[in-house]
């Protein structure tokens, strides 16, 4: 039943719509995709149609081939790129209902070689800037989407609204609210689940 519900065959001239559904990033030399649903336009209900009719395209920095699978009611385009940079994939059902998303390719990070700098304060707010580097050591220009995982040990009632913003340069910001003065701290940030070199982090307010 695809996504939990009923299975519904689009007729030939049933209006659709499509919908990519997953965060879109990924890496050089790995297979991308980007999922997507197929519904019918006016009950919104997940259909299915022949994996003939859905048409792929990617279009970036540098020329790859695209593929289209699906089975029942959920539908990918996969590609391998061999250079990093910003692209958009563009799906097209019947050759009429069409629809593009950006998708984000970075280098292979290396979390040995990134790190987190600072922190600065502006009143009770404490910053940091995580530079990810590729394996090479240097900084990535892309943006990394949700990549990143930050933590904080403290005493209870330290500290609160701690954040994680990607830069869409290959670096993020994390922010966090002191709440109490003169206590120590403890900043994780971890690539895919690998900590940067210099995590964790040792501070005081």
């Amino acid at each position: 039943t695809g996504l939990g519900m009923e299975k519904y065959f689009a007729a030939d001239g049933a209006a659709l719509a499509l919908k990519f559904v997953t965060p879109c990033g990924g890496r050089v030399g790995t297979d991308c995709k980007a999922n997507l649903i197929v519904s019918d336009a006016s009950s919104g209900k997940p259909t299915i149609i022949s994996p003939a009719d859905l048409q792929g395209k990617v279009e970036g920095p540098a020329r790859v081939l695209a593929q289209t699978r699906g089975a029942a009611n959920k539908y990918s385009i996969h590609f391998k790129p061999k250079k990093s940079g910003e692209y958009t994939i563009s799906a097209t059902v019947r050759e009429k209902y069409t629809q593009t998303v950006k998708f984000y390719v970075s280098d292979a990070t290396d979390p040995n070689l990134s790190r987190i700098d600072g922190p600065t304060k502006s009143g009770n707010v404490y910053s940091f800037n995580v530079i990810v580097s590729d394996t090479t050591g240097a900084p990535l220009q892309v943006d990394l989407g949700d990549q990143l995982a930050v933590g904080v040990e403290a005493p209870e009632g330290a500290f609160t609204d701690i954040q994680s913003v990607s830069n869409g340069n290959g670096s993020f910001t994390i922010s966090l609210k002191v709440l109490q003065e003169g206590q120590p701290f403890s900043l994780t940030a971890q690539l895919n689940g690998t900590a940067v070199g210099n995590s964790p982090l040792q501070f005081s307010s």
